[in-house]
């Protein structure tokens, strides 16, 4: 039987996997930094969004962006995180 792992260029497949997965952790990090920083952004500035009213549904705009601008800031990190997985997998 063949075994891959007595051989010693076959731990550049290794190297590899584990550059791939260094990339993809650090996108992970920045992704969620982001939406981290966009959410805690907007709490310090809820008071001041307040006090502006949408005028569509009458709610202030620092309630509405805290909860949905919140979901929508994931989902487009989600995409962005897609986009660049594939460019850290090297595809």
């Amino acid at each position: 039987m063949f075994d891959w792992n007595e051989y010693p260029w076959t731990t550049r497949s290794n190297l590899k996997k584990q550059l791939q997965l260094h990339r993809l952790k650090n996108l992970l990090l920045v992704t969620l930094a982001g939406w981290v920083s966009y959410f805690l952004g907007i709490n310090l500035a809820i008071l001041k969004l307040n006090k502006i009213i949408v005028p569509i549904i009458g709610l202030p705009l620092g309630f509405y962006m805290a909860v949905q601008g919140s979901i929508v800031m994931f989902v487009i990190f989600l995409f962005w995180f897609a986009k660049n997985q594939r460019i850290a997998k090297g595809e």
